[in-house]
């Protein structure tokens, strides 16, 4: 063995950690040269000295602070905790509470005969129809609302905010269809079923975008 390879092996040495013939060739080698026997204390005095030293203790706020990194800075941390369990559902019901608010100052059907009427000049949409019309909106009213509030909670999204995204849509449209379909009751059944698609349509492309642009925006928000 080589005074080279004698003085790599000398940490594992000290461990104990080499195999029984390694340590034999470094026990031969050792009991024949000096300078790595001199080297080998200096390496046991280091050692000692380190195992001496208390084992550091992280500062009593250090959870605090990272969670608050984590969280943006937009919510307490305690709060933040609180709500993180909640983070898809509370993002579904503020979408939904916030469409329906849409809904209410604009109806689905004077939304669709707007977009119907602004689209008249085109000459490929100059036919179209309330049920047609009908999609584009049910995706405005619930792209919107949904993208807002995956930009609103990055702080809370944390891992896998695709996955998250795709759940807060799914639930948004299982909360919001019978509230459609009860204000729309006596529309065409071709109406309500367009603007479900859109809706349906909408809250995933808001979700998937929402929490995905916001989750990116989240680091460059607590560094800032």
């Amino acid at each position: 063995m080589l005074c080279v390879d004698a003085r790599a092996e000398m940490p594992a040495y000290l461990a104990e950690e080499l195999d029984q013939e390694v340590r034999f060739q470094l026990d031969a080698h050792l009991a024949r040269c000096a300078s790595c026997l001199a080297e080998l204390e200096a390496f046991r005095e280091t050692w000692a000295t380190l195992g001496a030293l208390p084992a550091p203790r992280p500062a009593p706020d250090l959870e605090a602070r990272v969670l608050a990194r984590a969280t943006g800075g937009v919510f307490p941390v305690g709060l933040a905790r609180l709500l993180q369990p909640l983070r898809v559902p509370l993002a579904a019901l503020l979408a939904v509470l916030l469409s329906v608010g849409f809904s209410t100052l604009l109806p689905y059907e004077a939304a669709a005969r707007l977009c119907r009427e602004a689209l008249e000049g085109f000459f490929v949409a100059s036919r179209l129809s309330d049920v047609a019309t009908a999609f584009p909106v049910g995706v405005l009213y619930a792209a919107l609302p949904v993208l807002l509030m995956g930009l609103l909670t990055a702080g809370l999204n944390g891992r896998r905010p695709l996955v998250k995204g795709g759940w807060t849509a799914a639930l948004f449209v299982l909360v919001l269809t019978p509230y459609a379909l009860a204000v729309c009751w006596a529309l065409p059944a071709a109406f309500i079923g367009s603007l479900l698609a859109g809706l349906t349509a909408g809250a995933f492309t808001g979700g998937l975008g929402g929490f995905w642009l916001g989750r990116r925006a989240a680091p460059a928000a607590a560094s800032a």
